[in-house]
C-alpha cells in the first residue's frame, strides 16, 4: 500500500465551518444501505454534486482512499477531496462509515481544482427499531471548503 498522511491543511482552524449532522429514516434495509456507502460507482445516487470519484488506493480489509470532485458552485472554481473512508461492522449491529481528508501520490493536487478538507464525517446507521426493512442514519459532516472560501467572509456565506 501507498502511504498516506492525514490532516489536509497543516491544522487549519475548521471551527468557522459549521459541522452539519442530519438523522432520517431511509426506505431500506440496512445492509443495502451501507453497501451503497461502500460502492464508489454509486455515489451519484444520493450525492448530487459528486462529479468524479475514484478508488485509488486499498489500505486493509475496512479501509480506502477515494478521489473525488465537485463541479464548479457560481464563480468558485470546482473542489477536489483525497479522502481516507474506513467502514465497518460493530457488535451492536450498528455499521459505520468514516471519512477524514488525506494526502495521497495518486492524488496530487492540480490548478484545475481547489483541494478541500473533510475534517470529519460520519454515517451510522442501524436496522429501525420498529421496522428492520428500513435504515436509521445518523450523518455528520464538517468541511472547510478550502481557497477563498477559507476565510471568515467564506465561512459566514457557507455556513
Amino acid at each position: 500500500a501507498t502511504p498516506v498522511r492525514g490532516g489536509v491543511g497543516g491544522g487549519r482552524d475548521g471551527g468557522r465551518f459549521a459541522c452539519v449532522k442530519a438523522v432520517g429514516v431511509v426506505d431500506a434495509p440496512v445492509d443495502r444501505v451501507f453497501d451503497l456507502f461502500l460502492d464508489s460507482a454509486r455515489v451519484g445516487e444520493y450525492n448530487e454534486h459528486c462529479r468524479e470519484i475514484q478508488d485509488i488506493d486499498t489500505l486493509s480489509a475496512n479501509t480506502k482512499v477515494t478521489w473525488s470532485a465537485s463541479g464548479r458552485y457560481g464563480p468558485f472554481k470546482a473542489r477536489d477531496f483525497c479522502t481516507v473512508v474506513h467502514y465497518r461492522r460493530l457488535e451492536d449491529g450498528r455499521l459505520v462509515v468514516v471519512n477524514r481528508a488525506a494526502e495521497h501520490v495518486r492524488a496530487p493536487r492540480s490548478d484545475k481544482y481547489v483541494r478541500s478538507e473533510i475534517l470529519l464525517a460520519g454515517n451510522i446507521m442501524r436496522p429501525h427499531p420498529s421496522d428492520p426493512n428500513k435504515t436509521l442514519l445518523v450523518t455528520l459532516t464538517h468541511i472547510n471548503p478550502g481557497g477563498s472560501i477559507d476565510s471568515k467572509a467564506g465561512a459566514l456565506m457557507v455556513n
